[in-house]
């Protein structure tokens, strides 16, 4: 099921909803909680399912980020924030101004540089990493980039699951990932 972890992953940013309130949702009901919260779990859901859809058929990429983006941020918190659309200004965590920022992802020309050497991490260049490991600084680097101006913890978090899916009856080192919170590293590109 892939809800009941979107709904742990949204409360890591404060979001209330329960399974049950999604579910409601998700029929035409009303929550019991504020709905904005609901929305955002619900494009969380909606985003993880076109993710496992669309990885059949593309690869891991750039291109598929942005459309994960695009239905993340389609509906509530950071619709008008260009869901799908990679940052074109600087943006940083943290105070009110990177000088006094407690992090500065890379400037907005060197997102692409950066992607690239995250998708060829992605796809074994220049070696290949266990699964697990792979999950973890994928996620780290992924949030280092920082390339959207809003939703890159979200989309961070789906990255993690997403696209390592594997058969249940795979060894440890292939699991699937599933985290309901990570710490921060940089991968030296």
């Amino acid at each position: 099921m892939v809800a009941c972890p979107r709904v742990l992953s949204s409360q890591i940013e404060g979001t209330q909803s329960s399974l049950s309130d999604l579910l409601q949702f998700e029929v035409g009901g009303i929550a019991g909680v504020p709905l904005h919260d609901v929305q955002e779990v619900s494009n969380y859901v909606a985003a993880m399912t076109h993710g496992l859809k669309r990885v059949k058929d593309i690869p891991l990429s750039i291109r598929l980020l942005k459309e994960i983006h695009a239905v993340l941020l389609s509906k509530g918190r950071g619709s008008k924030t260009e869901p799908g659309e990679l940052r074109r200004s600087q943006n940083w965590i943290g105070g009110d101004r990177p000088g006094n920022a407690v992090f500065v992802p890379p400037p907005a020309d060197r997102i692409f540089d950066c992607f690239g050497a995250l998708e060829k991490f992605l796809h074994n260049d220049p070696v290949k990493t266990p699964l697990l490991i792979k999950a973890a600084l994928a996620h780290a680097q992924f949030e280092t980039i920082h390339p959207f101006l809003d939703g890159n913890g979200r989309l961070g978090r789906l990255l993690i699951t997403s696209p390592f899916r594997v058969p249940v009856n795979t060894r440890f080192d292939s699991a699937p990932v599933h985290a309901k919170a990570c710490g921060g590293c940089f991968i030296a590109a």
